[in-house]
């Protein structure tokens, strides 16, 4: 195997990130603490509207010439009610700690995209300074010199947005004018992203992500003048893996 095969093989190895990896096992174990607490939520809310309907039933009943004690004079009642806003609170922290980390899972997914991109430039070229390709117009520039045209690479629309969504979360949690103009199934009459519209994009993005670092390798390969043989040699699909998806 050629060195620059084993430089190409290296980069995709990278491109799934240990970090990368333990972000995914953060939002199932996050995915675990919501479904335990939807559960509390819902079981004491039953209990909550079971009691005022009784309470209601057995009022029509008595007509109004006998006293019913109202649910609220019930312990189990308040006890229920104390537990049911403990639940929306712990519900309310648990979405934005999502939030938070669906921000951190995306922006680091496109960073491991611009890394890999430079890293295919230093292949093409160990001079450049990487000082000048900091830009994403740059870098697309840069490759052009080398025959190869980021924007035609398989999947590249669907890591154009992961780019956009990853500038403007950097900024706020409300979705820019540009995230809204390349209409987004996931994010489609949103204003605001949500843990849930920011996950299922995520997982949408794997395999584009994958497909597009691959394709962007195998043509590294061609500029460098590996031959197609020694490229399909190293089954770069194996290299670059996508995780399950998040259960949200």
């Amino acid at each position: 195997m050629s060195t620059n095969i084993k430089k190409l093989k290296f980069i995709l190895e990278k491109a799934n990130s240990k970090f990368d990896r333990a972000i995914a096992e953060l939002t199932a174990e996050y995915a675990e603490k919501l479904k335990e607490n939807n559960e509390w939520k819902t079981s004491t809310q039953t209990i909550i509207d079971d009691m005022e309907r009784d309470y209601h039933l057995e009022c029509e009943f008595r007509e109004g010439d006998h006293y019913v004690e109202p649910p609220v004079t019930s312990m189990d009642y308040v006890g229920a009610v104390s537990e049911n806003n403990s639940a929306r609170f712990f519900g309310q922290t648990l979405d934005e700690e999502l939030i938070a980390i669906n921000e951190v899972q995306i922006i680091y997914s496109f960073k491991q995209i611009e890394i890999s991109l430079k890293q295919f430039l230093l292949l093409l070229d160990p001079s450049l300074d990487l000082k000048i390709v900091q830009r994403w117009d740059y870098l697309k520039k840069e490759f052009k010199k080398h025959g190869i045209t980021l924007g035609t690479a398989q999947d590249y629309p669907a890591v154009n947005d992961l780019r956009e969504v990853n500038n403007a979360l950097k900024h706020s949690y409300e979705i820019s004018e540009n995230v809204k103009k390349l209409h987004i199934p996931q994010f489609s009459g949103q204003d605001y992203f949500t843990h849930s519209s920011l996950t299922k994009f995520y997982n949408y993005s794997l395999i584009p992500r994958a497909s597009f670092i691959i394709d962007i390798a195998l043509s590294v390969g061609a500029a460098l003048n590996i031959s197609d043989a020694e490229l399909g040699s190293f089954n770069p699909q194996s290299l670059v893996h996508t995780r399950e998806s998040s259960p949200f």
